[in-house]
């Protein structure tokens, strides 16, 4: 799916909509984040702008309070390049 959205959904809505509409994204169950995040990440380098939004949304209070405090152990976003993991993430406390 981030595939898709990186090579052929996110050009075609910016060339659409031209580079200063705000792609905005919804991760419609976000459970413990890692998706809204690698999302976020994924449009922050398509874009750079930083006009794109996400929106996580889950049924569970305390799914959206883990996914808000954003602290995950090494591997969890697989799919992301060792780069976009290293310019987006930070270790703390190991």
């Amino acid at each position: 799916a981030f595939a898709f959205l990186r090579q052929w959904a996110l050009p075609e809505i910016r060339h659409r909509r031209g580079e200063r509409h705000a792609i905005r994204a919804w991760s419609t169950v976000c459970r413990r984040g890692a998706e809204p995040w690698a999302l976020a990440i994924l449009l922050d380098e398509f874009d750079g702008s930083h006009h794109a939004r996400v929106l996580a949304t889950d049924a569970s209070h305390e799914a959206v309070e883990f996914a808000r405090a954003g602290r995950y152990a090494p591997g969890t976003c697989r799919g992301l390049s060792e780069g976009s993991v290293e310019s987006h993430f930070h270790v703390a406390d190991g």
